[in-house]
């Protein structure tokens, strides 16, 4: 975006105090994104090493504990090393397929996280998300939809629509 901007400067007049400004107000959807007002949703589409380290630092550093999880990765992913740093933070997972063609068996995934301690279940990703928000609801836990930014626009196309935000 910067090398964009440094070569638009040829083109037009682009003061450097307005490009700060705006950068800092710059926001990334389905990176630790937090919505929800009946449902309180945390939405992360990183699905690399970095990303992952991105989250994890953000959920110690965020007081949140345990959480409700869907979880959903494409293949050639970092499976195993997701599983191991998520593992301690999911009080129950739904582990989702089916959201791209690509993804990695919801069961497989569901294994990995078993073998970690984790209660997990392996869905279709719509069934995932609907077991998701019921546990949520009752548990008043926050849940955490992460893994795929693909996953993580099909997640946001099935909260309740009050919990959507533009």
């Amino acid at each position: 975006a910067i090398e964009t901007i440094e070569n638009l400067k040829k083109y037009f007049i682009l003061n450097d105090e307005n490009i700060i400004k705006a950068f800092s107000k710059a926001e990334i959807g389905s990176r630790i994104e937090v919505s929800g007002d009946k449902l309180k949703i945390i939405i992360d589409g990183g699905h690399n090493t970095a990303g992952i380290d991105s989250l994890v630092d953000t959920l110690k550093n965020s007081g949140i504990n345990k959480v409700i999880g869907i979880f959903g990765m494409s293949d050639g992913k970092p499976i195993d090393y997701a599983v191991k740093s998520l593992s301690a933070f999911f009080k129950k997972i739904y582990c989702v397929d089916g959201f791209i063609d690509n993804c990695i068996s919801a069961d497989v995934i569901a294994e990995k996280f078993k073998r970690c301690g984790v209660d997990a279940e392996g869905l279709h990703y719509k069934k995932g998300c609907r077991k998701a928000f019921e546990y949520a609801e009752k548990s008043k836990l926050y849940i955490l939809a992460c893994g795929s930014l693909y996953l993580a626009s099909e997640v946001k196309k099935l909260l309740p629509s009050k919990d959507c935000h533009s």
